[in-house]
């Protein structure tokens, strides 16, 4: 199966229209248009397969057990409390009464079994979020409880993420998987219905009267999908579009005086990387990493592409996880005259062209990727490594460089996951993003601790440790930590932005017109 790696909230752009008729701009509440860049879905079961286009409506459509909101934290969905037992090993979650699908069947805790005891066996994108559950219960039709192998203070955390909704049952059970009909016309719980999808158009959802928590203030969501987002901002100016999910670095700050907005700005943990091919012979010696740590000008990144929106990288895990940030470890300031310095004295010698290595960076059209490749180009070029980017369509770089592993150099960005211990998607050994195939024992006994410790003046060591081994052995090379902004026109409320303790992080329940 294939899987995309991608900047999950990168260049993700959503529009806001009402409309009557679908052309006529009026004052109505009931419909909502949004233009996301890119966003064709390949399904709406994010579950089974990963797609990051889906995960925006599928938050509309589907519900998990608890939800991620905007500030990265864990809120409440279908469960509506949980209680750890005194060993943390057993977790019991309380659900929502007379919650029913799309479909009007009734909803249970047989659909939660189902779904997870499902994506467990058949090793669905995010099951290695279930690795320490030993078994799943359902001992009555509200009730489901997680035992646990041991103590998992990250589980909240992801089962609030990526690949947790849960699916009916009773339309899943004893089908072709792959092939349900279900996947593309989606039934769900959620606080929208599914009325139709037209590739390259739109997707209609209505709202759910009989949903289980605060029924939507709108009617419909109609989200139309477009490729060009300077075309999404044109419209949010000349007035035909109320609300953009996201400005692109080069309008981030054209709003800040506007009259019209307030402009929610805020920093993800989303960061752009390098890395290289570990298993590679060339990189064994550790020389060449350490050379580009050297050479790389995160600042000069940063000027040329975000607009000062974010911030430079200077850590080895997202500043968001300001405990864990071991300060004494940071990435080296850039010194170009010590990576030179060390090819020199490793016995590296230059080649007619000037460089003492050179190395294929391979990298897949994403936002300002493009723009990223050339400076880090330009900025090893002057440390006597010679770069050549080769730019493809992401389905291209997926097969060569994360499946076939036949790469140098790649750049990454995307999303670190809502609690620290997401960093071991990148460097573990069974990191699903560990593209350059590091291993380091000592550091996957460390992030195995970190995972079992709830205790957080316990945990902070265990999480300094990985990062001042990553310092050394420079599995990734962290360049920058994106931020958004995100416009709110006057005219409404009720923005995911601004109802943290009861939306998710793209759910539209709350949002309503009140000019």
């Amino acid at each position: 199966m294939k899987k995309k790696i991608s900047n999950l909230f990168s260049w993700l752009f959503i529009a806001l229209l009402i409309l009557t008729n679908g052309t006529t701009k009026v004052n109505a509440e009931d419909k909502f248009v949004f233009i996301a860049s890119g966003a064709e879905p390949n399904t709406f079961n994010t579950t089974m397969r990963m797609d990051d286009a889906a995960y925006v409506y599928d938050q509309n459509i589907f519900s998990r057990l608890v939800k991620l909101n905007i500030n990265n934290e864990y809120i409440p969905d279908l469960a509506k409390e949980w209680e750890y037992s005194d060993d943390n090993k057993t977790i019991t979650f309380k659900l929502h009464e007379n919650v029913e699908w799309h479909d009007g069947q009734p909803f249970s805790s047989e659909d939660v079994k189902w779904t997870y005891d499902t994506l467990i066996t058949e090793k669905w994108p995010k099951s290695d979020t279930f690795v320490n559950v030993e078994s799943i219960e359902a001992p009555d039709e509200n009730t489901v409880v997680f035992k646990m192998k041991q103590a998992d203070a990250s589980f909240l955390s992801k089962l609030s993420w990526y690949g947790t909704f849960i699916l009916p049952k009773h339309l899943y059970e004893g089908t072709d998987y792959a092939n349900n009909p279900a996947n593309m016309h989606p039934i769900g719980t959620g606080p929208f219905k599914f009325v139709s999808y037209e590739n390259g158009v739109s997707l209609i959802l209505e709202k759910n009267e009989k949903y289980f928590g605060h029924v939507p203030e709108i009617d419909e969501l109609i989200f139309k999908i477009s490729s060009d987002p300077k075309t999404a901002y044109q419209s949010l100016i000349n007035g035909e579009i109320d609300y953009l999910g996201g400005l692109s670095p080069s309008e981030a700050n054209s709003l800040d005086e506007n009259p019209d907005y307030r402009v929610f700005e805020y920093l993800g943990i989303n960061r752009a990387y390098i890395t290289g091919n570990l298993q590679d012979e060339k990189f064994k010696d550790g020389v060449i990493m350490k050379a580009i740590a050297l050479a790389i000008d995160q600042q000069s990144i940063f000027d040329r592409v975000s607009n000062n929106i974010g911030q430079v990288a200077t850590t080895f895990i997202s500043p968001k996880f300001a405990d864990y940030v071991n300060e004494e470890v940071g990435l080296p300031k850039t010194n170009v005259d010590e990576a030179i310095k060390l090819f020199e004295e490793s016995g590296y010698e230059k080649n007619e062209n000037g460089h003492y290595v050179e190395l294929q960076l391979d990298s897949f059209e994403d936002g300002n990727f493009s723009d990223i490749c050339t400076v880090i180009k330009a900025n090893l070029e002057k440390a006597g490594i010679g770069i050549n980017i080769n730019m493809m369509e992401f389905s291209a770089w997926q097969t060569k460089v994360a499946e076939d592993k036949n790469f140098d150099l790649t750049l990454l960005a995307g999303y670190q996951g809502p609690d620290v211990s997401g960093i071991e998607g990148r460097i573990s050994i069974n990191g699903f993003n560990n593209l350059a195939g590091y291993t380091n024992e000592e550091v996957e006994n460390l992030l195995k601790e970190g995972v079992k410790e709830v205790d957080p003046e316990k945990r902070i060591p265990l999480y300094n440790k990985v990062q001042e081994i990553m310092a050394q052995d420079l599995p990734i090379i962290p360049i920058l930590d994106y931020g958004y902004k995100i416009p709110l026109h006057n005219n409404f409320e009720g923005f995911p932005e601004e109802r943290p303790d009861e939306a998710g992080m793209n759910e539209f329940t709350f949002i309503k017109r009140v000019n």
